[in-house]
């Protein structure tokens, strides 16, 4: 069996994005986008070349995640699929149609900040490979309407936040283990 694979594409963001909203509600992000080229020469040196330039476009609440945390000039990788589509003025054009939108680590330094259900899993043994589900409880007066966001509330009420670390200058210094 191959293994599942999806498109991606890597590159930088060209300008702000925009957040828009579909008649249906549904949160619209649109960004130009560069990805960077370049080329080999007769000796075999290698030259940058202008950029190629597309758009990328992103829906749902992934796309309002992503206007929040995303500026003009980021670094990015993204998984999703080309959509050919008609501009206004009838020209056939190519969009870069994001499912997951991140920041290249190769190229750009931050912070990972966990969310309480992260933190949780870090404390427990390593999974056996087989899939388990917290059942929620039942209210007494029936069904909630939400359980799932029941149970991630009660887990929230249970683990203390922890205090942030500030990171130190400079890189990190990591000792030889034996294994």
């Amino acid at each position: 069996m191959p293994i599942p694979t999806k498109s991606s594409i890597s590159g930088f963001l060209r300008a702000d994005p925009d957040l828009s909203f579909t008649k249906d509600g549904v949160a619209r992000l649109f960004v130009p986008v560069g990805i960077k080229q370049s080329v080999q020469d007769a000796e075999g040196h290698w030259h940058d070349v202008e950029p190629f330039k597309t758009a990328m476009v992103m829906y749902g609440p992934s796309a309002e995640r992503a206007h929040a945390q995303f500026k003009s000039g980021d670094n990015f990788i993204a998984e999703g699929f080309v959509r050919p589509y008609t501009n206004g003025e009838g020209q056939e054009r190519e969009e870069f149609r994001a499912s997951r939108l991140g920041h290249d680590n190769n190229l750009t330094t931050y912070t990972v900040e966990r969310r309480a259900h992260d933190r949780e899993a870090q404390d427990r043994p390593a999974p056996d490979h087989r899939v388990e589900q917290d059942a929620p409880a039942a209210e007494p007066d029936g069904p909630s309407p939400d359980p799932v966001a029941d149970v991630l509330a009660q887990r929230e009420q249970q683990i203390a936040p922890e205090a942030v670390a500030a990171s130190a200058p400079g890189p990190a210094v990591h000792e030889a283990v034996a294994r």
